[in-house]
């Protein structure tokens, strides 16, 4: 598994901003996407159990920021062990192995089904930051690979593409691959419950964010004071 960094470039004006505006660094956090559609006749997908599936959603940022938590529609079992959620790359719209940010989940911080929200979120504590139209894929597994490490179960969406910045996919354990196709022929379901939650960058920090030249300035030494 490769944990990937991201460098983020900033002009003199927004060093400038960064330092002097506390709104940055105090921001609330704002739905971004979401496919909150559920079919509750539709039954559940596993992740965990006897194959040890894996299950993925890729994503199109929306908002500028860092992504601070996701939301799904789950149980997880206290039979088993840790679920691990990871942000990772894409390639060709596919998840890869690279990671931006991660987070475990302990059973017993997700209650059953029958209590709580219906959307259960998970908190980054290392959040990963991209900007809008960016594209990244949501990863839940077992922390252990393997058959029999973790059990938890998810609701589906409805059939059909009802989000259109990305499809579910679904794995067994390493090394298999990730394929966007589970349960036959015919319609199905293309997309996860899901939800996304980001801290933005407001403007005009935001404006300058993008495309400017940060690494110049850390080496000719400038900062805040």
């Amino acid at each position: 598994m490769k944990i990937m960094l991201r460098l983020i470039a900033f002009s003199p004006l927004v060093v400038f901003l960064l330092c002097n505006d506390s709104s940055i660094a105090n921001a609330a956090s704002v739905l971004d996407q979401q496919q909150p559609s559920i079919d509750f006749g539709g039954g559940y997908i596993s992740i965990g159990g006897n194959s040890g599936q894996r299950l993925s959603q890729v994503v199109t940022a929306g908002i500028t920021g860092d992504l601070v938590a996701v939301a799904f529609p789950f149980g997880l079992s206290e039979a088993g062990g840790n679920l691990l959620v990871s942000i990772n790359s894409t390639n060709g719209r596919v998840p890869t192995d690279d990671v931006f940010a991660s987070q475990l989940v302990a059973p017993a911080t997700i209650p059953p089904f029958e209590e709580g929200p219906l959307f259960r979120s998970i908190e980054f504590s290392f959040p990963a930051f991209f900007n809008a139209g960016d594209e990244f894929a949501i990863v839940l597994e077992c922390e252990v690979p393997g058959a029999n490490q973790c059990f938890a179960e998810m609701r589906q969406s409805p059939d059909g593409d009802l989000y259109v910045g990305g499809d579910r996919f679904v794995a067994g354990s390493p090394p298999w691959g990730w394929s966007s196709v589970l349960g036959g022929f015919g319609d199905f379901p293309r997309d996860l419950p899901f939800q996304t939650f980001v801290e933005p960058i407001p403007l005009p920090a935001a404006v300058w964010l993008f495309g400017s030249g940060l690494m110049g300035l850390r080496l000719a030494g400038v900062g805040c004071r």
